[in-house]
């Protein structure tokens, strides 16, 4: 979906007439969270985004009562409470992720980790992954690196009991994400960690490379570019050139042909073969 075009704007808002500032808190918390995650991919609303999220956060903290439908026709058993509480750590995570993205680590971190404590209490591993990953993240920009671990360690419990590859992919990249961030903090000290740290990091990602499949083209395109990035800091620019090639051959999403593009160009200087 393109968020930005009309269309889109048009049925959000349609959402918006029909249930913003209505009785339902939970569709209501709904067409907020939408919003939201429309605006995620734009840093220039990034107050409107948040705006949003903690408008839907607000509505699910006020949810009491769901249609009764949304019990009754769920694929498994569940109850009304849960029903709300599925959506609540839903928006939490998106109101953490949000923070996270626009720099506010802090908050991000508080909102998440109510969030991930609930979920884990109550085993709800789909969404307790991808949130633990998030923490795990938000632990190494505070160079918290065993904190970063345990979470990390947490999220691949929970990819291993859903059985979902795609989520068991992200944990590998996750941790070759740990490896590359320790890595670069560490550079400027020289210490002999470092080329340990990108072996580690490029064994993680050729494991998430092993189990993606080809809908998952911009996630394939992230986990190349550490492929990239990790065998450049090795020296190895021929391994780098030919990642940073398939990055730019097959996927073309430009935030990715960007990284790509210059781990190319500054591999070919190394190797002074600037004509290729």
């Amino acid at each position: 979906i393109r968020f930005y075009d009309t269309e889109t704007d048009s049925l959000l808002q349609v959402v918006d007439n029909e249930f913003a500032g209505g009785d339902d808190k939970y569709f209501e918390a709904w067409s907020y969270y939408a919003k939201g995650y429309a605006y995620r991919s734009s840093p220039q609303h990034r107050w409107l985004c948040i705006d949003n999220f903690l408008k839907a956060k607000q509505s699910i903290d006020q949810c009491k009562h769901v249609d009764e439908r949304l019990v009754r026709f769920k694929p498994t058993p569940t109850t009304e409470q849960d029903v709300i509480d599925r959506l609540k750590y839903k928006i939490y995570s998106g109101l953490g992720s949000a923070y996270g993205d626009f720099g506010y680590h802090t908050e991000a971190m508080e909102v998440l980790k109510e969030a991930e404590q609930s979920l884990s209490e109550r085993q709800w591993f789909d969404q307790h992954c991808f949130t633990a990953l998030m923490i795990s993240e938000l632990y190494l920009r505070f160079k918290e690196y065993d904190s970063s671990a345990m979470y990390l360690e947490k999220g691949f419990h929970s990819a291993e009991m859903t059985g979902d590859v795609q989520k068991l992919a992200a944990c590998h990249s996750s941790a070759a994400l740990n490896a590359l961030y320790r890595y670069e903090k560490q550079k400027q000290t020289e210490s002999e960690d470092g080329p340990q740290l990108l072996r580690e990091a490029i064994m993680e990602e050729k494991s998430a490379l092993r189990i993606l499949d080809d809908q998952t083209a911009k996630f394939k395109a992230s986990v190349i570019d550490g492929l990239a990035h990790a065998y450049f800091e090795l020296k190895q620019y021929d391994s780098c050139i030919y990642f940073a090639q398939q990055a730019v051959d097959q996927y073309g999403l430009e935030v990715w042909k960007m990284n790509a593009n210059m781990y190319l160009y500054k591999s070919y200087e190394a190797l002074g073969q600037m004509d290729s």
